[in-house]
């Protein structure tokens, strides 16, 4: 059995996504999530006829998203992995202080944190994280200097905005 090529017409070009026996792989996979994607894509000069491969590879960023609320940690996962991020979450002060040395590209606070534990829980990620801090804000509450960024927690789209650009910034 031949496997299928889908392709997509542009004037001028063609891109072929070539099967997976031949080149598309899901690398390294946590849990039920796929951190590490490599895709090649076959590209066809509709002049010549030649396909040029091009290999991708994407990393998925790790956000450790602590709550003290079962439910709003919840509701944070489902957020972050829809736009498309692989999350650990911690709910309380035990569970969040007992991952805080696992690998993370992100920490993020919720708002229900008391500040003096956001203050700890920060200080404990420093210690084997570079990673920025994204803090979690009730309206008019101001980000701890220790936090990296703050944003209102009550505009999941800015909470998303403000996680792309962290990760966009690099910083």
């Amino acid at each position: 059995m031949v496997p299928s090529v889908a392709a997509i017409r542009h004037p001028g070009l063609t891109l072929l996504i070539l099967p997976a026996q031949s080149s598309l792989r899901f690398g390294e996979k946590q849990g039920a999530e796929i951190s590490r994607l490599t895709l090649t894509l076959g590209v066809q000069s509709a002049a010549t006829g030649a396909i040029q491969r091009h290999s991708m590879t994407s990393s998925a960023k790790i956000i450790f998203s602590v709550s003290w609320d079962a439910n709003l940690a919840e509701s944070r996962v489902q957020l972050f992995r829809y736009a498309g991020f692989t999350v650990r979450s911690a709910v309380g002060e035990a569970d969040a202080l007992a991952s805080c040395d696992e690998k993370a590209d992100l920490m993020v606070l919720c708002h229900s944190i008391p500040r003096d534990t956001k203050r700890l829980l920060i200080q404990e990620f420093r210690e084997n994280h570079s990673a920025p801090v994204l803090s979690l804000l009730r309206p008019g509450e101001s980000k701890l200097p220790e936090a990296t960024h703050g944003v209102d927690a009550m505009e999941p789209v800015a909470v998303l905005t403000a996680v792309r650009d962290i990760f966009s910034n690099g910083s």
